[in-house]
């Protein structure tokens, strides 16, 4: 098993290596778990995320993308290595 083929399933999530927020199928992922093993923070962390996210939205207005994301190549982990961004002041 690797865990950082999590919620790449083409046949369940469209085009399934963009972030995409607001993808319809963002229940059917796997980082919470299911049925009795949910996590029980699920909830916590997703607020924590839309504030952080909404935060950074209003902080941050000029910030666009400079370049492809690189993503991490462990086996166990799934992440970015790298997300360029700039500034527009």
């Amino acid at each position: 098993m690797l865990y950082s083929a999590g919620n790449r399933d083409s046949r369940v999530f469209p085009d399934p290596y963009c972030f995409d927020i607001g993808r319809d199928s963002s229940r059917l992922h796997l980082s919470f778990g299911h049925a009795t093993h949910f996590c029980v923070g699920s909830q916590l962390a997703r607020l924590e995320l839309r504030i952080l996210l909404e935060e950074l939205a209003v902080r941050y207005r000029g910030v666009s993308a400079a370049g492809p994301v690189e993503h991490t190549s462990s086996p166990m982990l799934n992440g970015y290595e790298r997300v360029p961004v700039v500034l527009h002041v």
